[in-house]
């Protein structure tokens, strides 16, 4: 199954917990985070899950969503995790995870052309940060000039902040071919790629992958 621009969040969810289940069984050392870390903090997320409740209501009430559907634009909202959440899960194996900047209405945004909308993953290990981008663009050796992935830089933020009780030493960044609305397959493609076929052997080993870039942070 190839993801797109409707694909949701509980499909991403789905997604996740199959990786981590091949993850449990080949590779012992690397952790795949099961939710999609979409937030800065929980006052943002609470903004949006109020914000999708309002427009669920409404739309309900003018036929435009099923109950159940209007269901589903709320959960796409609530299980979704912020970065504060996902540094308490970091274990000292290696984690893999996916962020996303507003996923779940990526096609309504899409067609307001919201520019934040991205998807794209990390790996973090040993202070060691790794990120997977769609639209990375080749050469770009400072996470400043890396657009569309503001939840990297809070995440780094926090990782250089007191009481997380994580180091950062180094920050990769690979991907880079998106056409501008292919992110979440090639996100998923690349998960699944280093999960269920490589088994983990290439994360974390950046200098030996090719494409991939130490940038400054």
């Amino acid at each position: 199954m190839q993801f797109n621009t409707s694909t949701t969040t509980q499909q991403w969810t789905s997604f996740l917990t199959t990786m981590t289940e091949i993850s449990n069984l080949i590779n012992q050392q690397l952790i795949v985070h099961p939710q999609l870390v979409m937030f800065k903090d929980h006052m943002l997320k609470q903004s949006y899950v109020r914000a999708a409740k309002r427009d669920a209501e409404r739309g309900v009430h003018s036929g435009r969503l099923t109950p159940l559907d209007g269901d589903a634009e709320i959960r796409a909202w609530e299980e979704g995790q912020t970065v504060t959440t996902f540094l308490r899960d970091i274990r000292s194996t290696g984690i893999l995870a996916v962020f996303t900047n507003g996923l779940g209405h990526a096609i309504q945004q899409r067609g307001e052309q919201i520019p934040a909308w991205h998807v794209y993953a990390i790996y973090y290990e040993n202070g060691v940060l790794g990120v997977y981008d769609p639209s990375y663009i080749p050469g770009t050796t400072s996470v400043k000039y890396c657009a569309g992935v503001p939840l990297i830089k809070e995440l780094i933020k926090a990782l250089k902040g007191r009481g997380t009780f994580r180091t950062l030493s180094e920050v990769w960044f690979g991907g880079g071919g998106n056409d501008g609305i292919s992110c979440q397959e090639m996100t998923r493609a690349w998960v699944e790629n280093e999960v269920y076929f490589k088994m983990g052997r290439d994360l974390g080993n950046w200098e030996e992958c090719e494409g991939w870039t130490k940038v400054s942070f």
